[in-house]
C-alpha cells in the first residue's frame, strides 16, 4: 500500500514536473520568438567597403518590446568594437533602428544579435551585401524602374559607375548614412522626416551631388529642398520637341511629337541645357557639393527608354561620377591624432635627461653614500635597511610626482579639425584622448556628435579584456570602454557639423606691388597665430578675437605661384623647437584633411580653444584639454585690381 501512495506521489510530481517544463518550454519558446529581426544593408544592399554603412534593422513583436541590437562577428571574425542600438516595438508591432558602422567591417562576416532588456538573446540575423570598391561611383535613385533605368549605363572610358535603386523610407537618416554614395537622384516626391531631409542637406555640403528632377523639382516649392533647387518650376510647357537634349544625348527620342516639360526660372548657378530661353538643366554650388535640377522626369514617354541618357548624364555630371572622400580616408588623415592625444599638456611625463639625472643621483646614494656613511659609522649592517627604506622613498617620490603630473581625476584631451565652409556652416573631425586614473568601464560621449568610432585600431584589436561599445543615435555618438586599466589612456574618433557659426571674411586685392585687403573673424571662435595662405606666402595674421578685422599688407610676387604648405608653417613660434608638441601632430592632420578637401586657393588657417567636441565622460564634463586648428578656403586667387 505505501509502494502505491510513493508510486502515485511519484506520478503527481512527474506530472507536474512535465507540466512546469511545458510552462517553461512554452515561456522559451515565446521569449524566442518574441521578434522577427531583419536587416537591410546599405542603400539595396550595396555598401562601399571604405565607407559608413547605414544598417537598417527592422524588428516584429508584440507592441512595447524592448531591448538592443548589437553586430558580432562570425567565427574567427573580429570587429574591433562593438556598434549598438536601443530598439522598441511601436503599437503597430514594428521597429526600427540604423546602426552606423564603417564598411569594411562587415567583410570577415557579423551577426546582427537583438537582445531582451534582461540579456536573453531574442533573434539573430546575418548581415549580408554586396561590396563596392572605393574605385566605383555609387548613384541611388529613388523613384521608379523606369526612371532608375534612365541612370544605367554611366559607366565610360576607365570609369566605373554602380547605380541602384533606393527605398525612399530607407533614406538615413544621418549625413554620414549616404557617405557610401556619390550622387543621390531623387525622381519621386517621398515623405521625408525633418533629420532624413537634414541628413541630405548636410551631405551634399559635405561633398555630395543631388539630382532633382521632374514631378520632385515642380513639388519643390514651400519643401526643405526649395532654397536647394537651382530651378523653379511655375507650371508646364508644351514644346514641338526636345532637340536640346537629343542633341547632348547624341541619340534621337523614341517618340517625335509634343513635349511636357516644367516651365522654369534659373534662381541660382548655371544652365546645364537649354531650349531656347528655357532651362531644361542646371546646376549650383551648394557648400562643397552641388545640386542639379532636370526640368523633365526621366521616367515618362517620350524620355522613358530613351538611349541617350548615359550620354547626357555623363555630360551633366561630368567629374560628378568620381568616388568622392570616405571614412576611411579621413581616419586615415587624422592618424597623427593618435600621437598628439597622448601629449596631454601638463600630463607630461619627465624628459629622458631628468630621469637620467633621479637615477644616477638614487645610484650615488645607495652606492658611494650609503657604503661611505656605514663604513665611516662601522655599521655596515646598516645597509640591510638603509638600501630597502631608501628605494622606498624613492618610489614613493616618484609615485607621487607621477600623481601630481596625471592627477586622480577623469581627463579627456581633444584634439580637432574645424573645417568652416565659409556659409555659416562647417564640419569638426577629431579625436578624444581619455585618461582613467582608476581603471573599469568608462563611457565617452560627444555632444551633438554625428559619428564615433575608436581611434587605436590595430589588426590584434584594442588594449583590454572586452570590445568597445559604439552607439551612434539621435543627436549623440558615444564610446563605451569596459575594463580600462588602471592609469589607461584610450582614444576614440568623433565628427560633428556646425551650424551659425559665421565664417572668416576677406577682403583682398592686388594693387602695384603689393597684396593689401582685410581678414575678418565672423566666428564666435577666438582665434589665435593666424596664418593666411596665398599661393606661396604664409601671411601672419596675429590673434583674432570675434569680430575683429586684420590688414594684409605683402608683396604681390611672394604671394604667387603655388605653395608646398609644411607643417612647420602653421605651427606656433614656441611649439615650433618641439616636435613632439601636439601642435606639429595637428597640424601634420589638418595639412591632410585640407589637401583631401579642398580645391586650394587663398586659405586661414588659425588656432583656438574652443570646445568643439563637447565630450562628456559617464555623463559628467570631465576635466579637459582642447585645440583645435580652423581651415577656411577664401575662394578663387584675388586678381589685379580686383575684390574677392
Amino acid at each position: 500500500m505505501a509502494s502505491g501512495w510513493r508510486g502515485l506521489a511519484l506520478s503527481v510530481v512527474l506530472l507536474l514536473g512535465c507540466g512546469l517544463a511545458a510552462a517553461i518550454g512554452v515561456q522559451t519558446a515565446a521569449a524566442s520568438s518574441v521578434a522577427d529581426l531583419r536587416v537591410a544593408v546599405g542603400m539595396s544592399g550595396f555598401y562601399r567597403e571604405s565607407a559608413w554603412t547605414p544598417l537598417r534593422v527592422t524588428v516584429h513583436g508584440p507592441p512595447g518590446w524592448r531591448g538592443e541590437v548589437a553586430l558580432e562577428p562570425r567565427g574567427n571574425g573580429y570587429l574591433v568594437a562593438q556598434p549598438r542600438m536601443p530598439v522598441a516595438v511601436s503599437d503597430a508591432g514594428i521597429g526600427t533602428a540604423t546602426l552606423y558602422v564603417p564598411g569594411w567591417l562587415l567583410q570577415q562576416g557579423a551577426s546582427a544579435v537583438l537582445t531582451e532588456e534582461s540579456g536573453t538573446v531574442a533573434a539573430r540575423a546575418y548581415v549580408a551585401g554586396q561590396p563596392v570598391g572605393r574605385e566605383t561611383a555609387v548613384v541611388a535613385v529613388v523613384g521608379s524602374e523606369a526612371q532608375v533605368a534612365a541612370f544605367r549605363g554611366l559607366a565610360h572610358d576607365s570609369r566605373r559607375v554602380a547605380v541602384v535603386a533606393l527605398d525612399a523610407a530607407a533614406l538615413p537618416d544621418k549625413a554620414i548614412g549616404l557617405d557610401g554614395i556619390d550622387v543621390l537622384v531623387v525622381a519621386e516626391p517621398a515623405p521625408w522626416t525633418r533629420a532624413q531631409m537634414e541628413a541630405v542637406r548636410q551631405w551634399v555640403r559635405g561633398g555630395g551631388t543631388l539630382v532633382l528632377t521632374g514631378r520632385v523639382l515642380a513639388s519643390a516649392a514651400g519643401s526643405p529642398v526649395a532654397d536647394m533647387a537651382p530651378l523653379r518650376v511655375t507650371g508646364t510647357a508644351v514644346l514641338p520637341g526636345a532637340p536640346a537634349l537629343e542633341r547632348v544625348g547624341d541619340t534621337p527620342l523614341p517618340a517625335q511629337g509634343p513635349v511636357a516639360v516644367g516651365q522654369t526660372t534659373l534662381v541660382a548657378g548655371t544652365v546645364r541645357v537649354d531650349q531656347g530661353e528655357l532651362p531644361l538643366v542646371a546646376a549650383r554650388d551648394w557648400g562643397r557639393g552641388e545640386v542639379v535640377a532636370a526640368a523633365f522626369d526621366p521616367g515618362v514617354p517620350p524620355f522613358a527608354g530613351w538611349a541617350g541618357w548615359p550620354r547626357l548624364w555623363q555630360t551633366v555630371l561630368g567629374a560628378k561620377l568620381q568616388p568622392g572622400a570616405d571614412f576611411e580616408q579621413e581616419t586615415f588623415a587624422l592618424s597623427s591624432l593618435r600621437e598628439g592625444l597622448i601629449r596631454v599638456p601638463g600630463m607630461a611625463l619627465p624628459d629622458a635627461k631628468t630621469l637620467a639625472a633621479l637615477f644616477a643621483l638614487y645610484i650615488a646614494a645607495v652606492g658611494p653614500g650609503l657604503y661611505g656613511l656605514t663604513a665611516r659609522l662601522d655599521r655596515r649592517e646598516w645597509n640591510w635597511v638603509l638600501v630597502p627604506v631608501l628605494s622606498l622613498a624613492v618610489a614613493v617620490g616618484l609615485y607621487a610626482v607621477g600623481t601630481r603630473a596625471w592627477g586622480v581625476q577623469v581627463t579627456t584631451h581633444e584634439l580637432a579639425v574645424v573645417a568652416l565652409r565659409g556659409d555659416g556652416t562647417g564640419d569638426v573631425a577629431g579625436g578624444i584622448g581619455l585618461f582613467a586614473p582608476h581603471g573599469g568601464t568608462y563611457r565617452v560621449e560627444s555632444a551633438e556628435a554625428e559619428a564615433a568610432w575608436i581611434l587605436e585600431v590595430h589588426h590584434d584589436g584594442v588594449a583590454g579584456k572586452a570590445d568597445p561599445q559604439v552607439r551612434i543615435t539621435g543627436a549623440k555618438a558615444s564610446v563605451t570602454f569596459p575594463d580600462v586599466s588602471f592609469r589607461g589612456f584610450r582614444q576614440l574618433y568623433a565628427s560633428r557639423t556646425l551650424t551659425d557659426v559665421g565664417s572668416i571674411a576677406a577682403n583682398l586685392r592686388v594693387e602695384g606691388e603689393q597684396l593689401t585687403g582685410t581678414v575678418t573673424n565672423k566666428t564666435p571662435f577666438a582665434m589665435r597665430d593666424a596664418r593666411l595662405v596665398y599661393g606661396r606666402a604664409v601671411i601672419a595674421l596675429g590673434d583674432l578675437e570675434p569680430g575683429e578685422a586684420v590688414a594684409v599688407i605683402h608683396p604681390a610676387a611672394e604671394a604667387s605661384g603655388s605653395a608646398d604648405l609644411v607643417p612647420e608653417a602653421l605651427v606656433p613660434e614656441k611649439a615650433r623647437s618641439d616636435l613632439r608638441r601636439r601642435e606639429w601632430n595637428l597640424a601634420v592632420s589638418a595639412l591632410e584633411w585640407w589637401r583631401l578637401k579642398s580645391s586650394g586657393g587663398p586659405t586661414v588657417f588659425a588656432w583656438t580653444e574652443e570646445d568643439v567636441l563637447v565630450a562628456t565622460v559617464d555623463g559628467a564634463r570631465p576635466r579637459t584639454y582642447r585645440l583645435a586648428l580652423v581651415i577656411q578656403p577664401l575662394g578663387a586667387s584675388a586678381e589685379k585690381g580686383e575684390r574677392e
